[in-house]
């Protein structure tokens, strides 16, 4: 069983792994020099549990990091009591899928995306 200290180094460990991959991904411009990769994308880091220690799936912490090509607002933390099948969704349509209207047991779209 792992302990809370390994827990959060392990935690740790990997936030380190998408910080410097979202550095990396903005440090890469385009030709023109008026977009940078990370821009143009959009990266998900998340967890299935918001609570290891309860095996809790309510309230997951999500990152979303990216402006999906202009199509998100960046620079926000928002924090609803929504489905992560919303959050899904929403993804799904601002990547494009504009004609899915559900995921899994999704309700609808996140306020602010799609």
């Amino acid at each position: 069983m792992m302990g809370l200290a390994a827990y959060r180094s392990a935690s740790q460990f990997y936030l380190d792994r998408f910080q410097s991959l979202v550095t990396k991904m903005k440090a890469v411009v385009s030709a023109d020099g008026t977009n940078s990769l990370l821009s143009q994308s959009l990266v998900v880091m998340g967890s299935g549990m918001s609570d290891g220690s309860s095996h809790s799936h309510a309230q997951l912490p999500v990152v979303l990091a990216g402006q999906a090509a202009g199509k998100l607002q960046t620079g926000r933390a928002i924090t609803q009591n929504a489905s992560i099948a919303n959050l899904w969704l929403s993804v799904a349509r601002v990547s494009g899928l504009t004609n899915l209207n559900s995921w899994g047991y999704s309700t609808g779209l996140l306020e602010g995306m799609g």
